[in-house]
């Protein structure tokens, strides 16, 4: 048994209306609905002074949903659950509104209903709150106003209205055009292959940290199939029974490369280099300003042939042929996955695009590096139905990885020492501009060097440092016994040392003193 308000309640989200009392009688009313009264500031009651007294409020872009994803009931699919979303495709919101309700609906329906709670939520971001004057007595609680306020007339609907003369009312701002998608039909589609039971894609991904409140030893889950319903996780270890570990909720989308991606500039924008992607049909990838994408928007991780995942970002996303993409105007090896770029990353090469819909195992600190066994299937089926895959892995919790030193700077002192610095990066809150030095996000500050015989990545190492700063002195003593005298150059191996991670990437140079 369930309250009329909540059965209510997926109806008035869905098509737009709401209730009021008014005469001693509750009364449903469309939110679209044309102005009962048009207002100027004079009109409005003022407390003080001369004019009419009001307050317009405004909440924070960033506050918004950048996505509405929709779940509902598809009968042209054998009454399954499916999902849609609604996109902006500027601004700054990048958060995702969920939504679910149990109806059935066409898809283009759907569609507009998404389209429709986005942009609702942008218009009525914007308050207002009056005293109207006691000719608007006739005015209900879910009455649209035209208020002409600062040379330019907007529409509010009331939804506080006192009773008192002067009439105290809260509104916030509606907009007929948010509602126009009633006025179209349903999008067609062609007929659809029978659903196959089970997970079309699912990855698992051991990444840096992508919020500083993750689990930073904890690997994230995507899964994609269509039609959509929620993934079921699953692990033991060695010989155990397997145990509940996460949910996966919603579809993440997962593609691979279609041509081979060579390596770029890291810390700056890749205007050479073209990511060639193939995703399902239907997925759609938006282009962004280049300052939304350096504020985080459009990110990906993709897989190089090391088994490390490079973590990238986009800009323009041009669309080749259904289900083909070309993304360009990148940001290479982000969050410290700079030593990770592929040369190339071939054509196959797993790409997931890094949203909310990523949930993170419930795997423990101490199951790190532990090979377990992990099975995934639709949530809801027996975890030995033949839906169900699984895999033996085991994951070095990547979150906890120290980023690799940058800026690499070798001198030669009076001496014939050789003194080398570099500078400290941190995985966990870097951004801010305002620091003069970022963060130590290890227990203490530790650092490995390694002098290497040369440039090649299999080059032996001759002597291994231990040191607590940022620098250190390669004396000619030094020079000597490595190289049987003094060097002008220096191929070295830097890394920071985490506790519990160990040594982190590293930074590889050739440094010239």
């Amino acid at each position: 048994m369930q309250t009329p308000r909540v059965s209510l309640d997926p109806l008035r989200a869905c098509f737009f209306f709401d209730a009021a009392e008014s005469a001693g009688r509750l009364v449903f009313a469309p939110l679209a609905r044309a102005p009962a009264a048009t207002l100027t500031a004079g009109d409005l009651v003022a407390r003080g002074g001369t004019g009419g007294d009001y307050r317009r409020t405004r909440g924070e872009e960033t506050a918004l949903p950048g996505v509405v994803a929709l779940t509902y009931i598809d009968p042209q699919r054998g009454y399954q659950s499916a999902s849609v979303e609604a996109r902006r495709v500027n601004g700054r919101a990048n958060a995702v509104q969920r939504v679910s309700v149990p109806l059935c609906l066409d898809e283009g329906a759907a569609r507009g209903i998404a389209r429709a709670l986005l942009y609702q939520g942008v218009v009525e971001r914007e308050q207002l709150g009056a005293t109207l004057p006691p000719s608007c007595l006739a005015l209900d609680a879910g009455d649209v106003v035209t208020l002409s306020l600062a040379g330019g007339g907007t529409d509010y609907r009331l939804t506080r209205l006192g009773l008192e003369l002067g009439r105290p009312a809260s509104a916030i701002r509606t907009d007929l055009a948010v509602y126009a998608y009633r006025d179209g039909t349903a999008t067609p589609r062609p007929a659809e292959p029978p659903p196959t039971v089970g997970v079309a894609l699912f990855r698992f991904l051991d990444l840096p940290l992508l919020r500083s409140d993750a689990v930073p030893h904890a690997p994230y889950l995507a899964a994609y199939t269509a039609p959509w319903s929620p993934v079921a996780v699953l692990r033991a270890t060695a010989g155990g029974a397997f145990e509940d570990d996460a949910t996966v909720g919603a579809r993440s989308i997962i593609g691979r490369l279609t041509a081979d991606l060579y390596p770029g500039p890291c810390g700056r924008w890749d205007r050479v280099n073209s990511v060639y992607l193939e995703v399902p049909r239907g997925v759609e990838l938006a282009s962004a300003p280049e300052v939304d994408v350096l504020n985080g928007a459009n990110v990906a991780a993709l897989l190089t042939p090391s088994g490390e995942w490079e973590v990238l970002q986009w800009a323009q996303a041009t669309l080749l042929a259904p289900g083909r993409y070309r993304l360009a105007t990148l940001l290479r090896g982000q969050l410290g996955t700079d030593f990770a770029l592929g040369s190339p990353t071939p054509i196959g090469a797993p790409f997931v695009v890094l949203t909310d819909a990523l949930v993170q195992s419930g795997m423990p600190l101490s199951a790190r590096t532990v090979p377990l066994a992990w099975r995934w299937g639709p949530l809801g089926r027996p975890q030995d139905d033949p839906s169900f895959a699984g895999a033996t892995l085991a994951f070095r919790g990547v979150g906890l990885r120290p980023y690799p030193p940058a800026q690499g700077r070798l001198v030669r002192a009076a001496s014939g020492d050789l003194v080398l610095s570099w500078v400290r990066r941190t995985r966990i809150d870097g951004d801010p501009w305002e620091q003069l030095e970022v963060p130590l996000a290890e227990e203490v500050e530790a650092y490995s060097l390694d002098v290497l015989a040369g440039p090649g990545a299999g080059a032996a190492v001759l002597r291994t440092f231990e040191v607590g700063t940022p620098a250190l002195t390669y004396t000619a003593a030094h020079q000597a016994a490595d190289f049987g005298g003094p060097v002008t150059s220096l191929s070295v191996a830097i890394h920071q040392v985490s506790a519990t991670y160990g040594r982190g990437a590293a930074l590889r140079a050739t440094l010239y003193a």
